[in-house]
């Protein structure tokens, strides 16, 4: 008697009557081959798209070059390698990856998460030495100086052209961020502990750990391609360096994986609601943290993993809408919370802090931004492909695109299982959405799909591992073929020399940034200080706009139309000799400015109790002298730009006031 045949997971059966989900996936495949690899995001050449395209074409453009010299020389390497070894090499790789399955579940997952903390760690501490990179996370840790010490926000500013930077917003009720405030909630805990420079390492250990059990149910029929991918999302150099930069978007990838988990632990047979409060929590968490990532990648991994993912457990048919129940009881704490914040300091509950800074331009959609450039379904689709280039290259450090492995799967895999129909909902989505979104940049990679990033690193497990797969030879069945030995030896050598050269180079390459910025040591004073920074005249004058009650719009709007002179002119109300003054605000710049974000989250603010510094913006000197008498207490000081040979140096007030400001340096 013939044997039963096996059971068939009913998320491989084709679709009954329509070719149209095959096709659609296919098609989707071959867009993210052609986006990933072609110079689409050459369509932002135009001037239409203005500076931000212009320096997106420019790094892009450093990404094909490495992609296609690397992936050609990767290719050949692999071919020689392929007729050197034989089938029994790609079997043992196969004998590897079982390796990887042998250890229990959990210990295997806290194993990851304790590697991917301890290098996030190096980086943060060793490479960065603990300075936030971009201006984004600077924000939000001068917001997580008031939560820590139990404020919402800094006291509504009685001069705020001495401090206004973007993305703070001085409001009636308070100086804010104009981000959801989780992430700098986080952050506050770690300034209460004394160890804010934990909070990414950890953050990152999290993504890691929850990542490992969520790709374990999403593949449960691929054990090892499971575990290589988790291992990929705990060494990816891309999210290292979020991570290790305090971005917000280690939260959300953080969140993302521990609901993509709670959502798969719902459908067990016991306990599935509180699962389903858990993933709820999680999206709900993310909502106050980036509320666009929220929307779409909380959808595929709940609701993604409720319709395709087969039930566990003795419950069967479980109604994704009672899931649905429970999941919007555990969001909705952190959705009413987030409402009551928006509305006391933005105006109403579902108007956030983007829209009160920069304007309805800052909304998604295609317009002109908030800069005034064009951003219209060509820049979408320019901008996209450039962060699928950067992407492939930055996930996992190598030449080989892994978005076009991925698409490249997607084209010939003849089904895919639930698991990993939620894996492609999860990295697809946010890229979609983001399309619809003006605000796009390189700077530490693709970063606003940094939180889908896990996903993308299981699909290229997922992808690569189904690519190579032994397909015997018709004629002699123990036989590899040769293109097969060629492609695991191209992903090989593309894993090894990414994640064992070029990832850890481009990390390193981070340090040389932070390396380069002035070191600026903090007043030895018996007394508090207050320390004047010298911005650029354009600065000062966006500053000087935004007290006025500007959005952040109309600043750059102004700004970008009219000469700093003009501006200055109106700001001043002159009417004399305005051209005098004029060059000595011109003159003011000539040893050097300084950015203030860097420095005023890291000494005293505004209603906060003095201990230190409290850095300033220089406005010149007549501005600058009511300030002091807001301030009588404290020492007056002004950091002094390099002159000459000099380094930045702390002066007295009166000093830097005539070396700035006079007709000649003392």
């Amino acid at each position: 008697m013939s044997p039963a045949p096996p059971s068939v997971d009913r998320s491989r059966k084709r679709e009954p009557g329509s070719r149209l989900p095959l096709l659609a996936r296919r098609a989707v495949g071959g867009l993210l081959v052609l986006l990933a690899m072609l110079p689409v995001y050459r369509l932002l050449s135009g001037p239409a798209g203005g500076f931000p395209a212009w320096q997106t074409v420019r790094a892009a453009d450093r990404y094909y070059v490495t992609l296609w010299q690397g992936s050609a020389l990767l290719i050949l390497a692999a071919i020689l390698l392929a007729f050197v070894f034989g089938g029994r090499a790609v079997r043992r790789l196969g004998r590897i990856g079982e390796l990887l399955a042998v250890s229990p579940s959990v210990a295997f997952a806290a194993g990851l998460a304790v590697v991917s903390g301890l290098l996030t760690l190096w980086f943060g501490l060793q490479v960065l030495h603990g300075e936030p990179l971009l201006h984004d996370t600077q924000i939000q840790l001068l917001h997580a100086r008031y939560l820590a010490a139990g404020e919402l926000a800094g006291p509504p500013l009685a001069q705020p052209e001495f401090w206004n930077m973007q993305f703070m917003l001085n409001t009636p009720q308070g100086w804010v961020s104009q981000y959801p405030p989780l992430h700098a909630a986080i952050l506050a805990v770690g300034f209460l502990v004394g160890a804010v420079w934990a909070v990414g390492p950890l953050l990152m250990a999290v993504t890691a750990f929850f990542s490992c059990l969520a790709a374990e149910r999403l593949l449960p029929e691929k054990p090892a391609v499971a575990r290589l991918g988790a291992l990929l999302v705990a060494v990816s150099p891309f999210l290292i360096a979020l991570a290790g930069a305090s971005m917000n978007h280690a939260t959300a990838a953080a969140l993302a994986a521990t609901a993509a988990y709670c959502a798969l632990r719902a459908l067990d047979g016991r306990g599935w609601w509180g699962w389903a409060m858990g993933a709820g929590a999680a999206v709900g968490a993310m909502l106050a943290t980036r509320p666009l990532s929220a929307v779409v990648i909380g959808a595929a991994v709940t609701l993604g993993v409720w319709l395709w993912v087969p039930e566990q457990g003795a419950r069967q048919g479980r109604r994704v809408g009672v899931r649905l129940a429970a999941m919007v009881v555990g969001a909705l704490p952190f959705a009413v919370a987030l409402g009551f914040y928006n509305a006391h300091f933005f105006g109403s509950p579902t108007r956030f802090g983007y829209l009160a800074a920069a304007g309805p331009a800052h909304g998604l959609g295609f317009h002109p931004d908030p800069w005034g450039n064009l951003y219209g379904p060509m820049e979408a689709l320019g901008y996209t492909s450039a962060d699928l280039l950067a992407l492939g290259r930055d996930l996992l450090g190598t030449p080989l695109p892994a978005v076009a492995i991925v698409g490249l799967f997607l084209i010939v895999a003849p089904r895919l299982t639930g698991g990993e129909r939620v894996l492609a909902a999860w990295a697809l989505a946010p890229a979609l959405a983001n399309a619809f979104y003006w605000h796009h940049d390189l700077v530490l990679g693709p970063r606003m799909l940094g939180e889908a990033a896990p996903a993308w690193c299981l699909l290229a497990a997922v992808a690569g591992v189904g690519l190579v797969r032994p397909a015997p030879s018709p004629h002699r069945p123990d036989r590899v073929v040769w293109h097969r030995r060629a492609l695991a030896g191209l992903f090989v050598l593309a894993l090894l020399l990414g994640l064992g050269y070029l990832g850890p180079r481009r990390l390193l390459g981070f340090g040389e940034r932070v390396a380069a910025e002035p070191v600026v040591q903090p007043p030895e004073t018996s007394r508090p200080s207050l320390v004047f920074v010298h911005e650029g005249w354009e600065d000062r004058l966006g500053a000087r706009l935004a007290a006025r009650g500007l959005r952040l719009d109309s600043v750059r709007t102004i700004l970008g139309r009219y000469s700093p002179c003009q501006v200055q002119r109106a700001l001043d109300g002159t009417l004399g000799d305005w051209e005098s003054e004029c060059r000595r605000q011109a003159a003011s710049d000539r040893y050097g400015v300084l950015g203030i974000p860097a420095l005023v989250w890291q000494g005293d603010l505004p209603g906060l109790r003095p201990a230190g510094p409290m850095w300033v913006r220089d406005l010149g000197p007549d501005h600058n002298v009511r300030l002091l008498e807001q301030f009588p207490d404290r020492v007056a000081l002004v950091l002094l730009p390099p002159i000459g040979e000099r380094t930045w140096v702390l002066v007295p007030f009166e000093q830097g006031m005539s070396v700035l400001w006079g007709t000649e340096a003392q």
